[in-house]
C-alpha cells in the first residue's frame, strides 16, 4: 500500500514539474512574439523546451529521491579503502548511526573527506532495509609513490637527482609534481653542460595497493662545451669588453666552459645593459645563435649586435639641493642604470628628511634627432614622518641599553632611513672576535597617526661566551696548546651569570715549542653609560728566537672615546719589563748588547676610523689608524724612543660576493734625547704569514754580519688580496705582497722592495680562523707555505 502511494506521489510530482516547465517556456515564447525581430529567439525557446525540462528533472530528481528515502540510519559502512582505516573515515563523519538521514549533512561529509586530500573519488550509496537505511561510503584513495627509479643517468648521481625531486617515496602521487620533476632533471643536466638532454617519465599503477611506481628515462646526450664566443656587428665596444661582461664561455671552478641556455639568455640582457651604461640605449641583440661541431660536443656561440647611436644627457629638472647629490649631469653619456641609481639617491635623501611616503618619478624626453635625453623629476614628498617609539626584541640575555645606545635615532626625531641603517650596522658589529647577534633586522611599524612610525629592531642572539682548549700550529710559532675563556657579552656586576652588559673578558694560557703566553684582558666599551671605553691587559710572554729568548711581563691601560659615528681616539699606557736571555754562542755584538732586563714605560695616542659594513666579514669600507708612541725616562722607563705607525685597509666589492682588500702600512721608529739606539725588540721586521708571504719570518730587513735579523727603523708594507667565497665559512684568496725594512730614513728607497705572490684559503673554525697560504717569494725565487690557526694574540 505504501509503495503504491509513493509511486503515485512521484508521478504526480513529475506532472506538476512538467506543467511548470511548459508554462515557463510558453510565457517566454509569448514575450518574444511581441517583438517582430524575435522570431529567431522564439524558435530557440521552443526548441529548448524539452532540454530545459530534462535539465530541471536532472537537477531535482536526486533531491526528490533523497527526500523520498527519509528515515533513520541503521548502519554506516566504508568500502574501497586500502590504507586509511575505516574507523578514521567514520570518525570524520558528522552523519552517525541512529540519526535521521540528512542529505545536507551527507554533502558536508563528502566535502570534508575530500578536503583531507587522501581521496580521488567518494560516492555514497543508500540501501533501505527493515531496520532502516544503510549508508555505504565507497571511496577511492589517491595513489602513493612506491618508488622512483632513474634509468640512463651516468653523469649525474642518483642521489643528486633524487634530492631535487618534489615527488617523494611514501607520499601521495601528484601528476603536476611529476611534470615539474621532469623539468627539474632537465635543468640539472643543463647546469652541468648537457644542452640536448631529454627526459621521459613512465608510471606503473597498482590499483590493488593504490601505489604508483615512477621511472625517469634519461637520455643525457653529450656534454656541450663552448669552444668559441663570437661578436658580430660591434664597432664602438670591443670584443674583449663585451666578453668580460658575459658568462657564456667563462671557465668554471674546474676549468669547464659548459653551455647553459639560461645563462645565454641572461647574457643578452647583460650585453644590452652594458651598452646602456655607455649611452647606447637603442642597442639590440639581433640574435644569439648556437652551432655544434660535427661531434656535437663543441659549441660556437655568436652574438649579432646592432649598436645604434650614442645618447647624451640633456637638461635635468630637479631641485638644486637634490641635484647636487645625483650623478647624471648635462652633457654626460646617458645611462638608464645611472638614472635608476639617481632615483634611489633621491629617495634616500627624501627618506633622510622624514618623507617616508615620498614618490619619485623621472620622465625621459628623448630627442631622436639630436640624440639627447632630457630628464624631468616629478616628486610628491607627502607628509613628513616622525619616530614615535623604538622597540627591541629577541635579546633574551643582552640588556636593552646595550642595544639602545647604538641606535642613532631617538623617539621624536624626524624619520631618517640612513640613521636607521647605520644603527643596524652598529648593532650587528657589537662584539670583539665574534658578533653578539647572529642577525639584526628592523621593521617600520605604524604609530598612532599616519605621520608617526615605530622602529622595531629584532635581534637573534649568538654565542655569548666560549670555552676553548686545544692546539694550533703555525709556521711561525710551531705547535701550541692553549686554554681560553672568552666572554664577549660580559657583565661584571651581574653574578652569577655575569652576562649581558656588552663588556669583554678573556683569560688565556698558551704553551708551545716556540712560545709561552699568559694573559688577562677586560674591556668596558661604555664607561658610566658614556661613549667612553676603558680596559686593561696583563700579560707574561716568552718567545724563543733562533739566537735568543725574549720575555715580556707587563700591563696596558686603555682609554678611548668615540668621535662621531666612525671615528675614535684612544690613549694607551704601557709598562713592560723586557728581558733578553739565553743568547747563542755565535750571536753578533748588535744582539749581545741587548742582553739583560730593561723596562719600557710609554704612552700611545691613536686616532682610528672604521667605516666597514661588517667588522667580522667586511666587503666594503675603510679601516685606518695613525698612532704615536713615546717611551722615556720621564714616564719611569729606561728606554727612550718614538714610534709612529700609519695603517689603512680598504675593502672594495668586486664581482659576485667577492671583495678586494688593499692594505698599506708605514712605520717609523727612532730615538730621542740621550738614547743612542732603538732596542732590537722595538724595531720593525717583515717576512712571513702576516706581512710579505713567500719569505721566512722576519727575513726581510737589516741583518747583522752573521745573517741574523736585527730589524730596522723604517717599514713599508702593502698587500692586495682578492677574497672569493666558496661556500659557508670557506673562502679562497689570491694575493700580492710588497714591502721592505730599512735601517734608517737615510736608507729609505721605494725602488728597493721585496714582493711575493700566491693563493690561499680561509676557513672559520670553532677555535678561530684557519689560514693556509702558499706564497712565492719573487726576489728569492722560492715558494713557502704559511699556516696559522686561531686568533692572533
Amino acid at each position: 500500500m505504501m509503495r503504491k502511494l509513493r509511486n503515485r506521489a512521484i508521478v504526480h510530482g513529475y506532472a506538476l514539474l512538467f506543467e511548470l516547465v511548459e508554462n515557463l517556456s510558453s510565457r517566454c515564447a509569448f514575450a518574444y512574439s511581441k517583438n517582430k525581430r524575435s522570431s529567431r529567439l522564439r524558435i530557440i525557446v521552443r526548441a529548448c523546451r524539452e532540454p530545459i525540462f530534462i535539465l530541471v528533472v536532472c537537477l531535482f530528481l536526486p533531491c526528490m529521491a533523497i527526500a523520498e528515502e527519509g528515515g533513520n540510519i541503521a548502519a554506516i559502512r566504508v568500502e574501497g579503502n586500502v590504507r586509511t582505516a575505516a574507523s578514521v573515515i567514520l570518525n570524520s563523519l558528522k552523519t552517525k548511526e541512529g540519526d535521521v538521514l540528512s542529505p545536507k549533512l551527507i554533502r558536508e561529509d563528502i566535502r570534508r573527506l575530500y578536503q583531507k586530500g587522501d581521496f580521488l573519488d567518494i560516492k555514497v550509496e543508500k540501501t533501505k532495509t527493515p531496520a532502516g537505511i544503510v549508508l555505504v561510503f565507497r571511496v577511492k584513495e589517491k595513489y602513493v609513490v612506491a618508488k622512483v627509479v632513474f634509468a640512463g643517468n651516468r653523469a649525474l648521481k642518483e642521489r643528486k637527482l633524487r634530492k631535487n625531486l618534489l615527488l617523494k617515496e611514501g607520499e601521495l602521487f601528484n601528476p603536476a609534481k611529476l611534470k615539474e620533476d621532469r623539468l627539474r632533471i632537465i635543468s640539472l643536466y643543463n647546469e652541468a653542460g648537457f644542452a640536448n638532454v631529454s627526459v621521459e617519465s613512465q608510471t606503473g599503477m597498482d590499483d590493488e595497493k593504490m601505489e604508483v611506481s615512477v621511472t625517469f628515462d634519461i637520455d643525457e646526450g653529450t656534454m656541450a662545451r663552448v669552444r668559441e664566443v663570437r661578436i658580430e656587428g660591434n664597432e664602438v665596444l670591443t670584443d674583449r669588453q663585451i666578453k668580460r661582461r658575459i658568462k657564456t664561455g667563462r671557465r668554471t671552478l674546474f676549468g669547464k666552459r659548459v653551455f647553459r641556455e639560461d645563462i645565454l639568455n641572461e647574457d643578452k640582457e647583460r650585453v644590452l645593459s652594458y651598452y646602456g651604461e655607455n649611452g647606447y640605449i637603442r642597442a639590440k641583440v639581433l640574435d644569439a645563435s648556437v652551432s655544434f661541431d660535427e661531434t656535437g660536443k663543441k659549441i660556437t656561440v655568436t652574438f649579432y649586435l646592432e649598436e645604434g647611436p650614442k645618447y647624451v644627457t640633456g637638461k635635468v629638472e630637479l631641485e638644486e639641493e637634490l641635484k647636487k647629490k645625483t650623478k647624471l649631469r648635462q652633457g654626460d653619456r646617458f645611462s638608464p642604470e645611472e638614472l635608476r641609481k639617481d632615483i634611489r639617491i633621491v629617495y634616500d635623501l627624501l627618506y633622510g628628511k622624514g618623507y617616508l611616503y615620498a614618490r619619485v618619478r623621472a620622465d625621459e624626453k628623448v630627442d631622436e634627432e639630436n640624440k639627447v635625453v632630457e630628464i624631468e623629476y616629478k616628486i610628491d614628498k607627502g607628509v613628513s614622518v616622525y619616530i614615535e617609539a623604538i622597540k627591541i626584541s629577541g635579546n633574551r640575555k643582552t640588556k636593552d641599553k646595550i642595544i639602545r645606545r647604538e641606535i642613532l635615532i631617538k623617539p621624536g626625531d624626524r624619520f631618517d632611513l640612513g640613521k636607521i641603517r647605520s644603527s643596524q650596522r652598529r648593532i650587528r658589529n657589537l662584539g670583539r672576535r665574534q658578533p653578539f647577534f647572529e642577525s639584526v633586522i628592523f621593521e617600520i611599524e605604524d604609530g598612532t597617526a599616519p605621520d608617526r612610525k615605530d622602529i622595531h629592531f629584532k635581534v637573534s642572539e649568538g654565542k655569548i661566551g666560549t670555552f676553548l682548549f686545544g692546539g694550533g700550529y703555525s709556521t711561525i710559532d710551531k705547535f701550541v696548546g692553549f686554554v681560553e675563556v672568552d666572554i664577549e657579552n660580559f657583565d661584571i656586576s651581574n653574578p652569577p651569570t655575569f652576562i649581558g652588559a656588552g663588556q669583554s673578558l678573556s683569560v688565556r694560557g698558551e704553551i708551545g715549542s716556540e712560545k709561552e703566553n699568559y694573559a688577562l684582558s677586560f674591556t668596558e666599551p661604555w664607561l658610566f653609560d658614556m661613549p667612553l671605553s676603558c680596559g686593561f691587559d696583563f700579560y707574561d710572554r716568552l718567545r724563543q728566537w733562533d739566537d735568543y729568548d725574549e720575555r715580556r711581563d707587563g700591563a696596558k691601560l686603555r682609554l678611548g672615546h668615540r668621535l662621531g659615528e666612525f671615528n675614535r681616539i684612544q690613549a694607551k699606557y704601557r709598562y713592560e719589563d723586557v728581558e733578553i736571555l739565553d743568547l747563542g754562542s755565535d750571536v753578533s755584538e748588535e744582539i749581545r748588547r741587548e742582553e739583560g732586563t730593561r723596562n719600557i714605560s710609554s704612552l700611545t695616542l691613536s686616532l682610528m676610523r672604521d667605516t666597514r659594513d661588517n667588522f667580522f666579514d667586511p666587503s666594503r669600507g675603510l679601516r685606518s689608524s695613525i698612532s704615536t708612541e713615546v717611551a722615556g725616562d720621564f714616564l719611569g722607563g729606561n728606554e727612550s724612543f718614538t714610534k709612529n705607525v700609519g695603517r689603512a685597509s680598504w675593502f672594495i666589492p668586486a664581482w659576485g660576493e667577492s671583495a678586494v682588500n688593499l692594505r698599506m702600512e708605514l712605520g717609523l721608529v727612532d730615538t730621542y734625547g740621550d738614547s743612542e739606539h732603538v732596542p732590537i725588540y722595538e724595531r720593525f721586521y717583515l717576512g712571513g704569514a702576516d706581512s710579505v708571504r713567500g719569505y721566512p719570518h722576519r727575513d726581510i730587513g737589516p741583518k747583522d754580519d752573521r745573517g741574523h735579523p736585527i730589524g730596522g727603523k723604517v717599514r713599508v708594507l702593502a698587500n692586495i688580496e682578492h677574497i672569493i667565497p666558496v661556500m659557508k665559512d670557506l673562502k679562497a684568496a689570491v694575493f700580492y705582497d710588497v714591502g721592505n725594512v730599512w735601517s734608517s730614513t737615510d736608507d729609505f728607497d721605494l725602488g728597493d722592495l721585496y714582493s711575493g705572490v700566491g693563493v690561499g684559503v680561509r676557513l672559520r673554525t670553532p677555535i678561530g680562523p684557519l689560514r693556509l697560504d702558499y706564497g712565492y717569494g719573487i726576489d728569492i725565487d722560492h715558494g713557502r707555505i704559511h699556516f696559522t690557526i686561531g686568533w692572533p694574540f
